[in-house]
């Protein structure tokens, strides 16, 4: 295991934290959500943010970008029974061969804007993504992903602009009835078998 931080030295003087960039190689992550009690990881969603992250008011700490290598992440949360084996449950993840590298522009209680670059993972279920990169843009309302491609086994899929409007982020939990969306397809490759754990019939 391997954690690599810089930092501005100074500013701890004052009791400030700034990370402008974190590696992390060959780690473990356990993620968990609880409905009642929330989640673990709640103290690096803080860190990440951009406006004054930290709920302490004498210490402030913040994260600006982020490397991982070669990682593995379980997250589990309780909000949905698990699904049946084969099939990709976003609320029981097992991820294996994490890398990505995320850098932050913007985050805040109510806002997000980030680049994502070079994520790549296995999943338990089968899935395999061999790269995704993409700019996001979201905030209560509404969520933009500019410049998106992802790269599955025998897919190649590109877009120059994924659009959603939700209104409230409740109605992301109904989907198909509340989100409107609009995608603007590039010249792409798309193998339906690559998504059988999200549609078995595409096997």
């Amino acid at each position: 295991d391997e954690l690599d931080a810089k930092f501005y030295p100074i500013g701890f003087l004052k009791g400030e934290f700034v990370f402008q960039n974190i590696k992390i190689r060959d780690v473990l992550l356990n993620l968990k959500n609880d409905v009642q009690e929330g989640n673990n990881f709640d103290f690096v969603l803080d860190a990440l943010k951009t406006d004054n992250p930290s709920k302490n008011k004498d210490i402030f700490y913040q994260i600006k970008a982020i490397r991982l290598y070669n990682c593995n992440v379980k997250y589990t949360s309780n909000k949905k029974p698990p699904l049946e084996p084969g099939n990709l449950d976003v609320n029981n993840l097992d991820i294996e061969g994490l890398n990505v590298r995320l850098s932050l522009n913007h985050f805040t209680n109510d806002s997000l804007a980030l680049q994502l670059f070079n994520l790549n993972f296995k999943e338990k279920s089968g899935f395999e993504v061999k790269n995704i990169s993409a700019m996001v843009e979201a905030n209560q309302k509404d969520l933009n992903i500019s410049d998106f491609n992802i790269q599955l086994p025998n897919t190649d899929l590109k877009t120059s602009s994924l659009y959603f409007e939700y209104g409230e982020l409740k109605n992301l939990d109904n989907f198909m009835d509340r989100v409107l969306f609009k995608i603007e397809i590039l010249p792409s490759k798309v193998c339906l078998g690559d998504f059988t754990v999200f549609v078995p019939s595409f096997a």
